[in-house]
């Protein structure tokens, strides 16, 4: 390609890793770190598993619900599957992304989504 040839488009294509997934994301949670990108870190809020439950069995053999005692940490629990680190400028360009996706699904922007 000459020096003055003019670029009038460029073409992404997009591959996908082996370690590729998609998360359910409930929540954000983040703040700068000491470089000045944003720290982004994503949770999936869910109740707590119990650590153990006791239950009876009845004369068929079959546990009887609910159970008799059960041992859980009485909290929600977010699972933060995936954090990302980003430049203010990029923040910005993703926010502006994401904002124009949700007005397309809806658009008159209602807030009672």
């Amino acid at each position: 390609m000459e020096k003055n040839e003019e670029i009038n488009e460029v073409t992404f294509e997009y591959k996908i890793s082996k370690n590729y997934s998609v998360y359910s994301v409930n929540g954000v949670h983040g703040g700068y770190n000491g470089f000045g990108q944003l720290v982004v870190n994503f949770f999936n809020e869910r109740s707590s598993i119990p650590r153990k439950e006791i239950y009876k069995i009845d004369d068929d053999d079959q546990l009887v619900y609910p159970p008799e005692s059960s041992e859980r940490k009485k909290c929600i629990i977010r699972d933060i599957p995936i954090g990302i680190s980003l430049t203010p400028a990029l923040a910005r360009s993703i926010g502006q992304w994401l904002i124009s996706k949700a007005d397309e699904f809806n658009p008159g922007g209602s807030e009672s989504e």
